[in-house]
């Protein structure tokens, strides 16, 4: 008796090793998850960054050139107004650019909330699932052992005087 006290006591122990490793592995893998997607963001907002500097240069490039334009057709008429007109359609197409791209990292700061959702829900998924199946593993070597049990005490014979329960 004090053995299987000793051997119950020694798996206890073992199982909760199991656990807390369990934990810390689940722990460094959102940890790395976590440093993998910011470095993912990083690389991401840092080649959008180069992309905005290439078109705010470009753009500056544009109106330096318009500028210069506008000083040179000062004289004729019709290039004032057609300057006025180019102006008002850059203008709009700078907000419209302005709104697609305020509206796509938008769209893309919630894709990639979304996907982090996910895949924390499948990660809670899986670890029900592993625990479940360890839950019916058990239950199936219980009724096994159960059975076991009772065959032998069925299949040993009966000794008058011995108490039988």
């Amino acid at each position: 008796m004090f053995q299987v006290r000793l051997l119950f006591t020694k798996w206890t122990q073992a199982h909760c090793k199991n656990q807390e490793r369990y934990q810390q592995l689940n722990e460094y893998v959102g940890r790395k998850q976590l440093m993998l997607l910011g470095n993912c963001l990083e690389t991401w907002r840092s080649q959008l960054m180069c992309l905005q500097a290439e078109r705010v240069f470009n753009m500056r490039l544009v109106t330096t050139l318009l500028q210069n334009w506008k000083l040179a057709a000062q004289g004729c008429r019709v290039r004032r107004e057609s300057l006025v007109a180019y102006q008002s359609r850059k203008s709009f197409h700078i907000q419209q650019a302005y709104f697609l791209y305020w509206f796509n990292v938008a769209k893309a700061r919630k894709s990639i909330r979304g996907h982090a959702n996910l895949k924390i829900q499948l990660n809670v998924f899986k670890s029900w699932l592993l625990y479940t199946r360890k839950k019916n593993n058990l239950r199936r070597l219980e009724k096994t052992f159960t059975r076991k049990r009772n065959e032998r005490i069925l299949q040993r014979p009966l000794v008058p005087g011995e108490d039988t329960v």
